[in-house]
């Protein structure tokens, strides 16, 4: 009796043994998700958000202070070199010039708190005080009459008025601006951690806010040598670049202020490899691998990675394609049996 209690308790402790062993885990197959691997061409691409404008704009002044006695155009105006775009008199009035350069002075001022607002006193602001401080070492040109017509110096639409008749216009700030409508470019900016993948002749994809289902195509035509507050107002730290974008389709439509969003293919891969990110896992030895299934065990593969599209990775090295890949391998061995869900499911 006794030699059977014991052969008893040895083949149950045997038994036990068997079912806590690895060699027991190793063997029952635990149910995976397994997906195939894609192939797509694919590209990473910096966003920016900007506005439509002329690429070319021309300021037009007054040679002298000067009184307006008629304006023969008003914006929107379409006009020819040469037009005439107002008629002005000369003024020597002390009374007058005074009138003329305290207007000149808060229209200035005007301008450069509404450009430190906006963050743009790089541009047109730098430009009017440096007419106004060279406005001091040279003489203006008087012109021979006391009453003279202002010409167009070149064609395009009149964009900006910014006289009325019977106001006195100093020469330190433009009558008027001049744009050719029939070459239009975006403005846009970009953060600094993103400048240094931009470079002159990059793709770039444009969508307009007021027409989003209206698509433009373009390049990279200029980006600024620096860098510039959002606002000379912001205390915030953060800089961007302004980059210039030519468009490549017909811009009829267009108009200077548009918001546009513009996309800025960086990198791209034709006919690439892709996974889900979940697939994807790191060893020890901060490796990076994936778990396919092969005879019916998960087998473990060291892999390489490259762009990142929205969930997915692009596999570059490791994979054939024909893999079918353990979605999430969590903590699964090399060798443990695996069974694909839609197997598991039938046996069960």
């Amino acid at each position: 009796m006794r030699g059977f209690l014991c052969l008893a308790f040895t083949i149950l402790l045997v038994l036990g043994m068997f079912w806590a062993s690895p060699y027991r885990a190793m063997n029952q197959a635990e149910a995976v998700e397994t997906v195939g691997c894609e192939r797509a061409d694919i590209f990473n691409a910096v966003t920016m958000s900007g506005k439509t404008e002329s690429a070319s704009e021309t300021k037009v002044y007054a040679p002298s202070a000067a009184w307006v006695e008629k304006l023969y155009v008003s914006q929107g105006t379409e006009v020819k070199k040469g037009e005439a775009l107002a008629l002005l008199q000369v003024t020597e009035d002390p009374e007058k010039l005074r009138q003329a350069t305290r207007e000149a002075g808060e229209k200035m001022l005007e301008s450069l708190l509404q450009d430190a607002q906006d963050g743009s006193l790089e541009e047109d602001s730098q430009a009017l005080l440096s007419r106004a401080a060279g406005a001091g070492m040279e003489e203006s040109p008087e012109p021979a009459q006391e009453e003279y017509i202002l010409y167009a110096p070149c064609g395009g639409t009149v964009m900006d008025v910014f006289f009325s008749e019977g106001e006195t216009v100093s020469p330190l700030l433009p009558c008027f601006t001049l744009a050719d409508l029939s070459q239009m470019v975006v403005k846009a900016q970009v953060g600094e951690e993103n400048l240094p993948q931009i470079q002159p002749g990059m793709f770039a994809e444009m969508t307009l806010t007021a027409f989003p289902d209206t698509r433009l195509t373009g390049k990279v035509q200029s980006v600024a040598p620096y860098a510039k507050a959002a606002s000379l107002l912001d205390q915030s730290g953060g800089v961007s670049t302004d980059v210039i974008f030519s468009i490549s389709n017909d811009v009829a439509d267009v108009k200077p202020g548009y918001t546009v969003s513009v996309k800025v293919r960086t990198e791209s891969r034709e006919d690439t490899l892709l996974l889900p990110y979940t697939c994807v896992a790191q060893d020890e030895q901060n490796r990076e691998y994936v778990m396919v299934v092969q005879e019916g065990r998960a087998k473990k593969m060291l892999v390489e990675t490259g762009l990142e599209v929205g969930e997915q990775v692009e596999i570059t090295a490791g994979l054939t394609g024909e893999e079918r890949v353990i979605r999430a391998p969590g903590s699964l061995k090399g060798g443990q049996a695996v069974a694909e869900e839609e197997e598991a499911y039938e046996l069960g």
